[in-house]
C-alpha cells in the first residue's frame, strides 16, 4: 500500500500540469462551435430553403480557389454552422458562404486561441507524437484512478461532500478535498478520459474489441480508382448522386480524391447514429459518376458501434445540457485534483516554521 501511495503521489505531481492543461483546454473547447458564432455571427443564420441548390456551384469555386494549397476536407453547413468549413493540405482552416462562395475567414491554428486550445487538448502542440503522449498520458489518469480508489477504499466511510471544499489552506485539508473530489468524479472522468485514450490509440481499440465482439470484420473504405486526366462529373450530377444515395441521412462531409486514389468520399449521418459528422459512407467515381461503394454505420456489428460511439462520449456531441455539465464538471474536477494535489504534497516540502 505505500508503495501504491508513492507512485500516486509522485508520478501525479510529475504529470499534474500536463493533466490541468488538457482537461482545462477540453473544458473550453466543449463550447467551440459557440464560440465560432460568436466570432462569426452569420453562421448562427438558419438555413435557407433551397439554399444547397447553389452548392454545386460553390463547390466548384472553392475547388479552384484553393487548387493551392489543396483541400484536405470539407464540411458541409448545418444549422448553428451555416457555411462551408474546410480544411486544407497547409494546415490552414477557411469558412465560406453557402450560397455565395464568399471567404468569411482563413486562419492557421496558431491564429486563433480556440486553435491553439485544441492543438493543446488533442496533442500537447506537438503533432502526432504528442498525440500519443496524450494517450499514454490517459493511460496514467486511469491509473490514478483507480490507485486513487484503492487508497481511499479504508476511510470510505469518513466521506462527505462537504470536504470537496478544503476548510483551511492546510495539507491535511487538501488531501481531503483531493480524495473526496476523485471519488465523487471517478466514473466521470473515466468515461472522458477512457473515450479519449480510445481516439488516440483508434486502431490497436478496434482490433481488439471487433475481434472480441464481432464474428465479421468491420466494413471499411476499400474503392479505388486510378487516377487520370479524364474529366470529372459536374458537381450537379454528383451531389444528386449523393442526395438520391441513403436519401434519408444527411451530408456532413466530403473528402476529395488523393494523388493515388480518386474516389470521392461523402459522409453522411443516419438516424440512430449518434456520431454528430456521421460514420456512413458514400465513395464515388469520379469520372463516371457510379456508386462504387455504400458504408451504412448502422449495419455495422457490435463491437465497430461502440468503436464509432467513442467520439460523440468524449466531446459532449449527445445528452444535451445534462451531459455538458457532466462533461464540464468533470474537467473542473481534473483541473481541481492537478492543483490540489500539487498544493496538499507542496505544502509538505514546505520548511516548516519553529516555534519560538
Amino acid at each position: 500500500m505505500n508503495i501504491l501511495r508513492l507512485l500516486h503521489r509522485w508520478l501525479g505531481l510529475l504529470v499534474s500540469l500536463l493533466v490541468i492543461a488538457v482537461a482545462l483546454s477540453g473544458g473550453i473547447l466543449i463550447f467551440h462551435d459557440s464560440i465560432l458564432r460568436m466570432t462569426w455571427p452569420g453562421l448562427a443564420q438558419p438555413l435557407k430553403p433551397g439554399q444547397e441548390h447553389a452548392y454545386p456551384a460553390v463547390l466548384a469555386h472553392v475547388e479552384q480557389r484553393f487548387r493551392d494549397p489543396g483541400i484536405q476536407l470539407i464540411k458541409f453547413p448545418d444549422q448553428g454552422m451555416n457555411a462551408f468549413h474546410l480544411w486544407m493540405h497547409d494546415g490552414s482552416e477557411a469558412l465560406v458562404h453557402p450560397s455565395s462562395g464568399h471567404l468569411i475567414s482563413r486562419w492557421t491554428w496558431q491564429e486563433t486561441w480556440t486553435g491553439v486550445l485544441f492543438e493543446l487538448h488533442e496533442n500537447l502542440m506537438a503533432g502526432e507524437p504528442g498525440e500519443e503522449v496524450n494517450g499514454y498520458l490517459g493511460l496514467l489518469v486511469l491509473g490514478f484512478v483507480l490507485s486513487g480508489l484503492i487508497l481511499w477504499w479504508p476511510q470510505r466511510r469518513t466521506l462527505r461532500l462537504r470536504f470537496v471544499v478544503p476548510r483551511s489552506m492546510s495539507s491535511a485539508h487538501f488531501v481531503r478535498a483531493h480524495s473526496a473530489i476523485g471519488v465523487i468524479f471517478a466514473a466521470g472522468i473515466v468515461l472522458f478520459v477512457l473515450t479519449g485514450v480510445t481516439m488516440v490509440f483508434y486502431g490497436p481499440f478496434m482490433t481488439a474489441i471487433t475481434a472480441v465482439l464481432d464474428s465479421d470484420p468491420p466494413m471499411v473504405s476499400v474503392a479505388r480508382v486510378e487516377p487520370t486526366d479524364q474529366p470529372v462529373q459536374p458537381w450537379t450530377t454528383v451531389l444528386d448522386t449523393v442526395t438520391k444515395t441513403f436519401p434519408d441521412g444527411k451530408l456532413v462531409y466530403y473528402v476529395p480524391p488523393r494523388p493515388d486514389n480518386a474516389v470521392m468520399t461523402f459522409r453522411k449521418r443516419m438516424p440512430g447514429e449518434w456520431h454528430p459528422n456521421g460514420r456512413s459512407f458514400i465513395l464515388l467515381h469520379p469520372y463516371t459518376g457510379e456508386v462504387l461503394q455504400t458504408i451504412d454505420a448502422r449495419q455495422q456489428q457490435l463491437g465497430m458501434r461502440l468503436m464509432e460511439k467513442a467520439y460523440p462520449l468524449h466531446a459532449s456531441k449527445i445528452g444535451g445540457i445534462p451531459y455538458t455539465l457532466l462533461a464540464l464538471c468533470t474537467s473542473v474536477a481534473l483541473i481541481a485534483l492537478g492543483v490540489l494535489g500539487c498544493l496538499s504534497y507542496g505544502f509538505k516540502l514546505l520548511p516548516r516554521r519553529r516555534k519560538h
